[in-house]
Formats: structure tokens, sequence, C-alpha cells
């Protein structure tokens, strides 16, 4: 699990750069702590939890890069845009998590036969 969170935070890490510089320096290191606690305590309760705090996390990404980048130069993006670029991360973030959750098995998880 340590394997998958190192992978979560160290993409996370790259896709703040998708924030304005003003914001990164200014909130970017809070930003990593709170998330990389969160994915620690979602981590001792399995993959799923994980996956929880990554899609809320990442879901609302690309609108908010959007808004806070152009709202410095007071331009207001459409829902078009914002779907764009939500479009655009998607594969390459299911992709990741993916990756990163090769070889993991689920626990918790049984069938039972009924004879």
């Amino acid at each position: 699990m340590n394997h998958v969170i190192s992978i979560v935070l160290w993409l996370y890490v790259r896709l703040a750069l998708l924030y304005p510089r003003e914001l990164r320096e200014a909130f970017g290191d809070e930003f990593l702590a709170v998330f990389d606690l969160k994915l620690r305590e979602a981590g001792s309760r399995g993959m799923l939890a994980v996956t929880a705090v990554v899609w809320a996390e990442f879901r609302n990404l690309p609108g908010i890069v959007v808004q806070t980048g152009w709202s410095t130069e007071r331009i207001r993006p459409t829902w078009q845009q914002r779907a764009a670029i939500w479009a655009a991360m998607a594969p390459f973030l299911l992709s990741a998590l993916l990756q990163a959750g090769k070889g993991l098995t689920v626990v918790g998880t049984h069938s039972s036969a009924t004879g």
C-alpha cells in the first residue's frame, strides 16, 4: 500500500504544477501535507478508501486549476473548457491508478457457495 501512496503523491506533486505559481508558493506545502495525511489514513482502511480519497481530490482539479489560473487574468472558463481539461487528464490519471494497483489484492472480499 505504501508503494501506491508514493505513486499517488508523486502524481499529485506533478499535477500541482498546473496551479499558478503564487498559489503553489503560498499553499503548496500545506496542500501536500493534508493530502498525504488523508492518503495514509485511507491506506489503513484499504485500496477502496485510497481510491475514494484520490477521486475526491482529483475530480475537481481541472476546474480548480482553470479557475485559479484564469481568475488572475479575469477570465472565467466555460464548462466546455473545464470538461476538455478533465477529458485530457482523465486517461492519464486512470492509467496511473491502474498501474499503481497492479498486483494488489482486494482485502475483505469472499465468495460463498451454497450447497
